[in-house]
């Protein structure tokens, strides 16, 4: 009797530290607060305020050049101090495709400098004003990226945190 009394005591213990540390699973839905692309057709312009961002290598039109879709989120406001993240997923819709008959692989990577959004509209945006986001600055005119278009390690990071072949 006395083993199923101690029994007793130690489900009452993990009871009342459940009952005092509750522990839920939220879902939280986040959009990006800033988003932009950067051209390396168009290296000096801005296009943050397109509803679209472009990823990828162009057309034969822009010399196959390469283009970097830019999203900023803010996690503070909707995920507290501590908590533990179990998983994160990114979605995103493609809507062009590569017509040359091979399949890229597009890679996610944590940007590591500031910078900024934009306003700018059309298909390969408008020249930068001030603190805006471009193939060469990542706020124009005066902060560059390390290198054109960023690169790792120092702009963002030299390990991608997720690939998808589209």
């Amino acid at each position: 009797m006395q083993g199923l009394a101690n029994i007793c005591v130690v489900l009452s213990a993990v009871f009342w530290l459940a009952a005092d540390f509750p522990l839920s699973a939220e879902v939280v839905s986040l959009a990006p607060v800033a988003d932009t692309t950067l051209f390396e057709y168009s290296p000096a312009n801005n296009i943050g305020g397109a509803p679209f961002v472009t990823a990828g290598v162009t057309g034969d039109f822009a010399g196959n050049s390469k283009s970097r879709g830019l999203l900023k989120f803010d996690l503070a406001p909707a995920i507290p101090v501590g908590a533990r993240i179990n998983a994160a997923r990114l979605v995103l819709q493609v809507t062009k495709t590569n017509t040359s008959g091979t399949s890229p692989t597009y890679e996610l990577r944590r940007v590591l400098k500031g910078w900024g959004e934009g306003n700018k509209t059309g298909n390969n945006g408008e020249l930068a004003s001030l603190g805006e986001a471009t193939w060469n600055s990542r706020q124009a005119p005066a902060t560059a990226w390390n290198s054109p278009g960023g690169a790792a390690p120092d702009d963002f990071l030299l390990v991608s945190s997720a690939g998808l072949l589209v």
